[in-house]
């Protein structure tokens, strides 16, 4: 395992990668702080269909809650909506802003709770605190993924359930960056687990398989583990591009690209892998 000296200067990578952009807000274009937000939210829930069944904010009114990785706040304001006890981190300061006016215009301007820049592998909550966990396409940033687990069981409560994306592959996102980045030159030798590892959002991004993905619960302790599979942007190329990929040649793929077939082939070659496990009563 890593050392906590050998990982600081990634994290700090990853943490500057997202105080430029802080992730979702690409899509919101209004100046208006209540359209932008409203556009974000409308592009994320009409296009991860699977989110909000997911999450499930309505099933914890009164349940005490930690969303780690808040971003835009889109997420973080289903709790606020469904009167969860939540609390929310984030390792930017971006997504402190983003979530406040994002809850703020979204009418709750009374009701915004706590939140704070905080570190995954170091959670600043006391033991078998929280009854839920929730954490979406955020922990596999994270320098060691497996110690942000380990941290969520303990400050879960027993019974208390954790609910996380991380990404999965192979899939269409991890064959598209091995494509551009490393078959085009002829580097056919390379993983797409590599190619998303040095090319996917922020420096040093994680994949697993399915298998890969339960183990990491079930190893830090969790039960009753599930798994799901869903397409994602990435895989469909329906997100628009960051700067780094808005290149003609990459216009051209998008607009070439067989959706179609990708969609026809089903999830099991998705990026999105739902889990979702329980701490043990008598833990």
């Amino acid at each position: 395992m890593n050392s906590t000296t050998d990982t600081e200067p990634l994290k700090l990578r990853v943490r500057d990668h997202w105080e430029d952009e802080t992730c979702g807000v690409r899509t919101g274009e209004s100046a208006q702080d209540a359209e932008y937000y409203a556009q974000i939210r409308e592009h994320r829930y009409s296009r991860e269909h699977w989110i909000l069944p997911f999450q499930n904010a309505p099933a914890y009114k009164g349940k005490r809650v930690l969303e780690i990785g808040i971003g835009a706040g889109s997420d973080f304001l289903q709790w606020v909506k469904a009167d969860a006890k939540a609390v929310g981190i984030d390792l930017t300061h971006a997504a402190m802003d983003h979530a406040r006016r994002q809850i703020a215009t979204a009418g709750y301007s009374n009701s915004i709770p706590p939140m704070c820049t905080a570190d995954a592998e170091r959670l600043p909550f006391r033991n078998s605190h929280f009854d839920l966990i929730y954490s979406y396409g955020v922990l596999h940033h994270s320098p060691d993924t497996a110690k942000t687990i380990r941290e969520a069981y303990r400050v879960l409560a027993p019974g208390g359930e954790l609910k996380i994306m991380i990404y999965h592959h192979p899939c269409w996102t991890g064959f598209l960056l091995w494509l551009l980045h490393y078959a085009a030159k002829g580097r056919f030798h390379v993983s797409q687990r590599q190619a998303m590892y040095e090319h996917l959002e922020s420096p040093g991004t994680k994949s697993y398989t399915v298998e890969e993905g339960k183990s990491l619960l079930r190893d830090a302790g969790f039960a009753d583990v599930n798994a799901e599979l869903n397409l994602g942007h990435g895989d469909l190329l329906t997100l628009k591009p960051s700067a780094k990929y808005d290149t003609p040649i990459f216009r051209i793929l998008r607009t070439l690209y067989p959706r179609w077939l990708v969609r026809l082939l089903g999830n099991r070659f998705g990026i999105v892998l739902l889990l979702h496990g329980r701490k043990p009563e008598t833990a």
